[in-house]
């Protein structure tokens, strides 16, 4: 097993098929391509990114299903191959991607769920994609 330090989770261990690559990176962080997924049971429905090459960058996320059951994903094509998905003509269906929306909390003022940009993670593959919706 393999070992990464975090800020707030401590030292994890984590096999790298958990792994999730970003291959453009995220916004402000395209300087980060590895992060793992952590789910941890006292914060459900929240889940967060973890960045594997930066221990002090965690975003917290929660799936877009748990805010929006009627959300409906709008990939682009260059999206869509980033995630590795090559039939374009077929969208991947719903049990091939995982959808979170990145959660903002302000010191002070409401936190936020940026349904405009979802992360979208291509499940078999573990290669993800911060979406910028272009319908908005």
């Amino acid at each position: 097993m393999l070992q990464a330090r975090t800020r707030h989770f401590g030292t994890i261990e984590y096999d790298e098929p958990a792994v999730l690559t970003f291959p453009d990176g995220l916004p402000a962080f395209e300087h980060l391509s590895r992060f793992l997924l952590i789910e941890h049971p006292s914060a459900a429905p929240l889940v967060f990114l973890q960045s594997l090459e930066q221990e002090q960058v965690c975003l917290p996320a929660i799936p877009v299903l748990a805010l929006d059951p009627d959300y409906e994903l709008a990939l682009s094509t260059d999206d869509l191959e980033t995630l590795g998905f090559t039939t374009l003509e077929q969208p991947p269906g719903v049990d091939a991607i995982g959808c979170f929306a990145v959660v903002s909390v302000p010191a002070s003022g409401p936190a936020t769920a940026n349904l405009l940009a979802p992360v979208v993670v291509n499940l078999a593959s573990r290669r993800a994609v911060q979406s910028v919706r272009g319908d908005t």
